[in-house]
């Protein structure tokens, strides 16, 4: 996530992650101690709003908030294909 923010201008970065068994509290230690500085989404709220069905569940979505990709543990450089194909 850090890489494809860093390389690709005009990206917006979010992360949401929703995990019953993990409080709060702990998502957003481990939140500061990754040094994440991008939207880190972690409410079951976000979790319903994106239909988040998997962890990690990775979303491209455009200029107009519309959903263009969604998968799981897609690698760098197909994200990086499929942001370019929207800029």
């Amino acid at each position: 996530m850090r890489q494809l923010k860093e390389e690709v201008d005009g990206v917006f970065v979010a992360s949401i992650d929703v995990d019953a068994n993990l409080r709060s509290s702990e998502l957003e230690k481990w939140v500061e101690s990754m040094g994440v500085d991008w939207f880190h989404g972690h409410s079951p709220e976000a979790g319903m709003a994106y239909q988040i069905s998997a962890v990690p569940t990775i979303l491209i979505i455009d200029k107009k908030g519309v959903i263009r990709y969604r998968g799981n543990f897609t690698p760098l450089n197909k994200l990086q294909l499929r942001t370019e194909q929207l800029l």
